[in-house]
């Protein structure tokens, strides 16, 4: 893809409902579909989502061209799919920021972890955000892995109620093995 001026907008399918009469009936209900980022310049890619126990949601997106220096985003909705302002989760100007993971408690509050080359550009390290259940960010980036990486992708995470999280990904410095 170009990083001309076209876009490419991020679906996401909205199924309401999906978390209580899908949980009881076993019957998936029928979608509705709706633009989550706001317009730009940039590819927008790699969504993830993360959903509070009351139905509002979380949704975070890799924005900008591939390749190149881009940001995590991420966009809160209420229960009805009505959405706030997107706002920047990455802090660091000039780096490739890629392959976005998120994790919700029941809460609201929530962590987001992403592929970065701000640390050192020859070692992409997995960096984190927390914030709260509305959206407020709790404390500046920080690296997720403790050693230096080497291909690291692949990054999924878990929150609890009490807001640890816990992190896993793959990382092919010694033959594509999953770290902890």
């Amino acid at each position: 893809s170009s990083s001309s001026a076209s876009r490419r907008a991020l679906p996401l399918a909205l199924l309401l409902g999906l978390a209580f009469a899908g949980a009881t009936s076993g019957q998936l209900p029928l979608a509705i579909e709706f633009v989550v980022s706001e317009p730009s310049p940039g590819d927008e890619d790699s969504p993830a989502i993360g959903m509070r126990d009351d139905g509002r949601f979380t949704v975070v997106w890799r924005d900008g061209p591939a390749g190149d220096t881009s940001d995590i985003l991420f966009r809160n909705f209420d229960a009805d799919g009505v959405p706030f302002a997107a706002a920047p989760l990455s802090e660091a100007a000039n780096a490739s920021q890629v392959d976005p993971a998120m994790a919700m408690n029941g809460n609201g509050d929530w962590i987001a972890g992403w592929v970065s080359d701000q640390v050192a550009a020859t070692q992409p390290d997995l960096i984190g955000r927390r914030t709260t259940t509305n959206g407020s960010i709790l404390l500046s980036e920080s690296q997720i892995n403790a050693t230096g990486a080497h291909d690291t992708e692949r990054l999924q995470l878990a929150c609890s109620e009490d807001d640890s999280y816990v992190a896993v990904w793959k990382d092919g410095a010694d033959g594509n093995e999953v770290y902890f």
